[in-house]
């Protein structure tokens, strides 16, 4: 679709002086419950209440409610016009905040041209698919064959072709799959009492190919006829639409699903000669992000006005091909003001940030650091080259109870590793430096005053706060990069001393053990989207080359050589996870 069918949509507004008069109008009215938009507020009230905290793939964490009631919401009402026999009709955009109209219609559009690729709507200033059409989210979640943007058998093409083979967004698909829009128009024309009028965006054959699964899957239509007795001429029908819907983002999603699905039904209604009668949203998880938590309560004071009414100005009947942004004029809109939401797309800073905060401790693989100290990895020196890197080796495979003299050591003279398997390092730790003379408190004691001597560069009893994360990891701690960052905000100045480390060491709780094995396995869980217990070398090559303590391509490469047999291109990961634990 060219950009230019969607950079324009016409909307009738309110001057900023009406606007204001408007608010102050609206503020002093008195509560209308009847109001539909309330179906939307009072489920958003409930969540917020009594939903459950539940982790997403997003990393954001949501509060969610199962299988909420139904909304319903009416699509045309006789006209104001008395003189006039046709409906008027109502398109439920949400007042309570602005909705991004231009978005709507533009993703519609090119979900009704079969579109596969983002570039169109992004070409057109809707951004809404770029993360989940970018290199990084690509190679995230096995697409690394795909050009960036695009997203594979998505839902256009599985309303346009369902079942056919998808070969790129450049293939010319025409009579390839099924068309569904094209068979729903021919039932309600010529069938209205079928009861498989469906619309599938759900195809469990082409569900990996996707870039994200669809949230929005199943839509069913059905033609009423009030009134009509057997043997009657039919009167005009009235079209009613019901969605299903498995992922329900309460804060931006579902009000632009709400208006979405109710502006299809309109094109369709009117492809058809049809009147349009209700929309109905099911929903399966009903979720508010947590950083959308705020936001929502200010929306939730607030009082709904009326929605807007909608002009087509396109020929009865014409095809379902070819509308233009142009063609809807939306009347009547005066939303309050909008309200800022992160959108929680499926894009790898989301991933990244999920995987760092609730699942892995800094990197999945602990021994790519040591590795690099001993110079069996690459071509690293038999070395550490700073106290840093030496840092972070220590802790990650077990506790140490002298971390800072193996530090040391490791940086002031080269190591070779204690047998040929380079990840067989335990013994390192015991064998660098002999304790046995002092109790392991004193050891203890002693060396996180070793380490943190380590770190006072200028030698005035005091660390820079950056530096935190590495000391903490010599004292054989093993934070995730999130507690560093939480630890690192909660210092305040720019340096800390002994006394205060102290107090972040010994912490309510502590930090979490060096490698749970059932913790790295979660993590991959992620990336596995239909839990086969399996994920691609290259998923596996870019979590460890992207996520925590980066390891390098030639590292990884290395790391598969004595972890996966050469011939898999499909990883069983939990064996994986083992067999770096056990060695």
């Amino acid at each position: 679709m060219p950009p230019s069918a969607l950079e324009s949509v016409i909307v009738t507004e309110p001057t900023k002086e009406t606007t204001q008069q408007t608010t102050s109008t609206i503020s002093s009215a008195p509560h209308n419950p009847a109001h539909e938009e309330h179906q939307y507020l009072s489920l958003i009230r409930n969540i917020l209440e009594n939903g459950e905290h539940r982790p997403d793939r997003t990393g954001t964490g949501t509060y969610a409610l199962p299988f909420p009631p139904q909304m319903k919401f009416a699509l045309s009402r006789p006209s104001s016009d008395p003189t006039s026999l046709d409906a008027e009709l109502i398109l439920p955009l949400l007042t309570t905040k602005r909705v991004f109209l231009r978005a709507v219609i533009g993703e519609l559009l090119w979900f009704v041209a079969g579109s596969t690729h983002s570039k169109s709507l992004s070409d057109a200033g809707i951004k809404i698919w770029d993360g989940n059409g970018s290199r990084e989210y690509l190679d995230s979640v096995g697409l690394s064959h795909y050009e960036a943007g695009e997203l594979g058998p998505v839902y256009g093409f599985q309303w346009r072709h369902f079942g056919a083979e998808y070969k790129g967004h450049s293939h010319d698909y025409t009579g390839e799959g099924v068309d569904q829009l094209a068979e729903i128009i021919d039932k309600l024309k010529n069938k209205p009492y079928d009861r498989r009028i469906i619309l599938s965006a759900w195809n469990p054959a082409d569900i990996k190919k996707m870039a994200l699964p669809p949230c929005h899957m199943f839509a069913q239509f059905y033609v009423s006829f009030p009134g009509h007795k057997q043997g009657e001429a039919r009167p005009r029908g009235i079209l009613h639409s019901l969605l299903y819907q498995r992922s329900c983002d309460m804060g931006l999603g579902v009000p632009f699903n709400i208006a979405s699905y109710a502006l299809l039904t309109h094109m369709l209604a009117h492809v058809c000669d049809l009147t349009p009668g209700t929309f109905t949203h099911t929903m399966g998880d009903a979720h508010v992000y947590l950083d959308h938590v705020e936001a929502l309560k200010v929306q939730v004071e607030r009082e709904p006005r009326e929605f807007p009414t909608l002009k087509i100005n396109r020929d009865i009947g014409a095809s379902i091909d070819g509308w233009k942004a142009e063609e809807f004029e939306v009347v009547g809109y005066k939303p309050h003001a909008s309200i800022a939401m992160k959108m929680n797309e499926t894009n790898i800073q989301t991933n990244d940030d999920y995987l760092l905060r609730f699942v892995i401790p800094q990197v999945y693989v602990a021994m790519a650091e040591t590795g690099r100290a001993y110079g069996i990895v690459t071509s690293y020196t038999a070395r550490c080259s700073d106290d840093a890197a030496a840092s972070r080796l220590v802790g990650k495979i077990q506790r140490s109870t002298h971390p800072a003299a193996w530090a040391q050591t490791c940086i002031k003279q080269p190591l070779q590793p204690p047998d040929k398997n380079p990840h067989r390092l335990n013994r390192c730790f015991l064998d660098l430096h002999d304790t046995s003379s002092r109790s392991t408190k004193d050891v203890a004691s002693t060396n996180y005053r070793e380490a943190f001597q380590l770190f006072d560069k200028r030698g005035n009893g005091r660390v820079d706060r950056g530096s935190l994360g590495d000391l903490l990891r010599a004292c054989g701690q093993n934070p995730t990069l999130a507690e560093i960052d939480d630890l690192v905000r909660g210092l305040g100045g720019a340096d800390f001393d002994f006394e205060t480390f102290s107090k972040i060491l010994n912490r309510p709780g502590g930090f979490r053990e060096p490698f749970d094995i059932e913790e790295y396995i979660r993590g991959f869980q992620v990336f596995d989207k239909d839990r086969s217990g399996f994920v691609g070398k290259g998923q596996i090559k870019y979590i460890l080359t992207n996520l925590g303590e980066k390891m390098s391509e030639e590292e990884v490469d290395e790391l598969f050589k004595s972890t996966i047999d050469a011939s898999n291109n499909e990883v069983d990961y939990r064996e994986f996870v083992k067999t770096i634990a056990e060695n």
